[in-house]
């Protein structure tokens, strides 16, 4: 009887325990808060918005630490998963994810107005590619007109992705096209000084002068060939007779110095032969003395100091010849005329003709 009264009283006491804990428990909970689920799920959009709409590249710095802060605020709500959660922790938390949502709309804002501002840079950049590639001429010399058409590739590319208001991947291309922009201008800037070198102004208005002279003294024709004008001029008894329009070297703008640089030559030269179909694949040809004795000692000191390859050759059969007349330089470094201009030189020619070229005296 005393036996069953203690078990009796052992179950009472254990059901007591086990309903004061359930009650504890009860009165525990009553007083937590609920996960933010909802606010860490607005995070997740934010985030994957920012992404979307690329304001994460506009503002990358700001995105990182944004995305670092993100993932803390994960790795947090997971570890208030594993154990018991009081007011306190929920709370702080929730309020860690409402800062984030609000640099999370302070980033769009930014991505917005990089956007803007990167577009603006970049239409500058377009008026500043357009205006050098329209300054300069539609003859330049081969290695500056490949550079044109680097600068052109480029340029059509970042249009493309411009026009599809991809700022960001259009910035390469046309950082790109910019920069070989910028090259060819100085270059081109380069070149153009030689025509405004006083020395060698000088040198060929001499020389134009002496063929002029040598024309009235002799009352015989002459040619002065004016490569940066691209005019050849007819002088009869040292007056002027006519000007004919010109093509030359697709390098023309440079001296000649050796074989296949589709340069035309700078020089006092004379017409060796007259030459008609079918001695000249040209409806008619004047030929000269090219390469002349100046010619020969400059490409010799050239090949002295290294600035030619040994085994470069000077080349020849430059001439005066018809076909010309299709708008750009086109030869390996004769002087085309078109057929009508030719034949009205031609007849003035005669073997021993001084042709004097020179690289601009106007």
């Amino acid at each position: 009887m005393k036996r069953g009264l203690m078990a009796s009283t052992r179950t009472l006491c254990e059901i007591g325990r086990s309903g004061f804990t359930l009650v504890f428990a009860a009165i525990a909970c009553s007083g937590c808060a609920s996960l933010p689920d909802t606010q860490l799920d607005q995070l997740r959009q934010v985030r994957h918005q920012l992404v979307q709409s690329k304001a994460a590249s506009y503002c990358a710095p700001e995105f990182e630490h944004f995305s670092t802060s993100f993932r803390q605020l994960q790795l947090d709500y997971t570890r208030l998963q594993e154990r018991w959660l009081d007011w306190g922790a929920s709370d702080q938390l929730s309020r860690r994810i409402q800062r984030e949502l609000l640099a999370g709309r302070e980033i769009e804002q930014c991505g917005l107005q990089r956007r803007e501002e990167l577009k603006e840079r970049q239409e500058a950049m377009w008026r500043l590619i357009d205006n050098v590639l329209d300054s300069l001429p539609e003859e330049l010399p081969l290695q500056l007109r490949t550079r044109r058409n680097e600068a052109q590739v480029k340029l059509r590319l970042a249009r493309r992705l411009w026009e599809q208001q991809d700022y960001l991947s259009a910035q390469q291309p046309l950082g790109e096209a910019e920069d070989a922009t910028r090259l060819l201008e100085v270059h081109w800037q380069e070149i153009l000084r030689r025509f405004e070198d006083p020395g060698l102004l000088e040198r060929w208005l001499a020389w134009a002068e002496e063929t002029i002279q040598w024309s009235r003294k002799e009352k015989k024709a002459a040619v002065i060939v004016d490569k940066y004008n691209r005019v050849a001029k007819l002088y009869d008894r040292g007056r002027l007779l006519e000007a004919f329009p010109v093509e030359m070297g697709w390098n023309a703008l440079m001296d000649k110095t050796h074989e296949g640089d589709g340069a035309t030559p700078e020089g006092r030269y004379r017409v060796e032969a007259l030459k008609a179909h079918p001695k000249t694949r040209y409806n008619l040809a004047l030929l000269l003395n090219y390469p002349s004795r100046e010619d020969r000692h400059r490409f010799e000191k050239a090949l002295r100091k290294g600035r030619l390859s040994p085994d470069t050759h000077l080349g020849g059969l430059i001439e005066l010849h018809g076909d010309g007349g299709q708008g750009w330089n086109w030869t390996q470094g004769c002087v085309a005329l078109d057929n009508s201009s030719m034949k009205r030189l031609y007849r003035k020619s005669y073997p021993g003709m001084p042709v004097t070229i020179v690289g601009r005296i106007g």
